[in-house]
């Protein structure tokens, strides 16, 4: 695997933030707590906390599907709402 350059990193914990705004915009919504949200999925707590502070910078598919069905959600739906958060021509690898 290609290492990231310093770019792409900050470029990476940009999406990160703005995919934990989101899932705690739609987790207060719901008016739930992580523990109880998480919970909903067979997620631990810590792991749910983790994404939703940006401090997991590579989360799994599998840890984003399980984020989006306890939002009742599609995940492509997650994704559109953090790219809606980013700016127009957000790109992680910079491909133009």
């Amino acid at each position: 695997m290609q290492q990231a350059n310093e770019k792409e990193i900050q470029n990476i914990k940009t999406f990160s933030k703005a995919l934990g705004l989101v899932i705690k915009k739609h987790r207060k919504a719901f008016k739930k707590s992580v523990y109880s949200i998480s919970a909903e999925v067979s997620m631990s707590k810590n792991s749910w906390g983790l994404v939703e502070k940006a401090e997991v910078l590579y989360p799994s598919i599998i840890t984003v599907v399980k984020i989006a069905e306890a939002l009742d959600m599609k995940p492509s739906k997650l994704l559109d709402e953090v790219y809606t958060e980013l700016a127009s021509n957000f790109t992680i690898s910079d491909i133009n």
